[in-house]
């Protein structure tokens, strides 16, 4: 199978990606796993599926664009959930992204692990702005987290050679339950 696995009809896992058909129509799979030329270090796990799909938050919609990315960072409160879109691709044939990279993700220790999902833009210089919280267990921690985040820095995704703006969810306390 040349390296991939199908497990799942439509499903494939190829290296450290996965690609998810739409559950709305047979015709939007993504297109097949990215090839890296470059020495990034790509995240562990990317998941790929069209923008209907919900991802790890729930959030069916929230991100415009042919493609929604999944992928995840550690930080010091536990895992976070980083879900990006390129709201200007459309359906068809073009590349994926090559995902962002964190470079910088301090939080302060009075930040503490509750489920807080924030939107906001990653601009092609690695740095977040427009930062919306759209979910919160603890409006005085969110408060907090956004500050931070302010100051958190990627290597910015990537379309071909080109950094792009990027739409984010980050998820922070998300489980699986």
């Amino acid at each position: 199978m040349n390296g991939s696995m199908a497990l799942v009809p439509g499903v494939t896992i190829q290296g450290n990606v996965i690609s998810i058909p739409s559950f709305a129509s047979a015709g939007n799979a993504p297109a097949g796993p990215r090839v890296h030329s470059d020495p990034r270090q790509p995240p562990t796990i990317i998941v790929i599926a069209n923008s209907r799909a919900g991802g790890g938050m729930n959030a069916y919609g929230a991100l415009k664009g042919s493609r929604v990315y999944t992928t995840y960072i550690e930080t010091r409160i536990g895992t976070a959930v980083l879900q990006y879109s390129d709201p200007a691709s459309h359906p068809g044939f073009e590349s994926d992204l090559t995902p962002p990279e964190p470079m910088r993700t301090q939080l302060t220790p009075d930040i503490k692990s509750a489920r807080v999902i924030v939107k906001c833009v990653m601009e092609k210089t690695g740095k977040l702005r427009d930062l919306r919280v759209l979910e919160s267990q603890d409006p005085a921690l969110s408060v907090k987290l956004v500050g931070a985040l302010r100051q958190w820095l990627f290597r910015p995704a990537f379309r071909m050679d080109v950094a792009i703006d990027v739409d984010v969810i980050l998820g922070f306390g998300i489980t699986t339950r």
